[in-house]
């Protein structure tokens, strides 16, 4: 749907609830996906309606303009996360990409590190997210050689994580999750494989 205009998009979300209606997927909820700022032009408020769901992608390494250094991951990731509840009305929002690159050039003031990739992963993911908010962590390879920024938490999919996936027992994620103090896990490969789980539904718009 990339370039597509909000009527076009209108369109398609009516025609796929058309062919489903009478369906065994006939009253599942239908969601689109687009990023942050494009949820917070008002001229996108058609889409806000004719939706169950919103989507809104966050990257605070790509927040250029906002003081984006690692310090003020957060307070930067709570302003736009927001800002789409602003124009979200009654519909719940759903994070479907965010992440932290492990190498790559700097944008802003955010430096790409293995250790801030796992940092954003207990600030954001745990302390935030898992458990309560739908969300699609991106991402858990890289498949791309031509991007220069890795986000990837594993290494060609190789079963040990770029770092620890165990979100702290105090951070309010749910088990399996927050299963350790910050310690490695045995359990870490059940984070993983539910990233995994949600990275390859990136594209379903239809929740079952």
């Amino acid at each position: 749907m990339l370039g597509w205009d909000r009527d076009t998009i209108v369109r398609f979300i009516r025609e796929v609830r058309s062919a489903i209606n009478g369906t065994i997927l006939g009253n599942k909820p239908i969601g689109h996906v687009d990023s942050w700022s494009a949820w917070a032009n008002r001229s996108n408020t058609d889409v806000i309606d004719e939706v169950d769901w919103i989507g809104t992608d966050v990257y605070t390494y790509y927040e250029a303009d906002r003081g984006n250094a690692f310090s003020n991951t957060t307070a930067v990731f709570d302003d736009i996360y927001n800002q789409t509840f602003a124009f979200a009305g009654n519909k719940t929002v759903w994070v479907t990409e965010t992440g932290y690159p492990v190498s790559g050039p700097n944008s802003g003031e955010a430096v790409a590190s293995v250790s801030n990739a796992a940092q954003y992963w207990q600030l954001i993911g745990c302390d935030r997210l898992f458990g309560r908010v739908n969300t699609w962590w991106y991402n858990i390879r890289d498949s791309n050689p031509a991007i220069t920024e890795k986000f990837g938490i594993t290494e060609n999919l190789k079963t040990t994580a770029r770092f620890n996936l165990t979100c702290t027992a105090d951070s309010g994620a749910p088990a399996p999750v927050n299963v350790g103090s910050g310690a490695a896990s045995s359990r870490g490969g059940e984070v993983l494989l539910a990233v995994s789980m949600a990275f390859f539904g990136l594209s379903i718009t239809i929740w079952q």
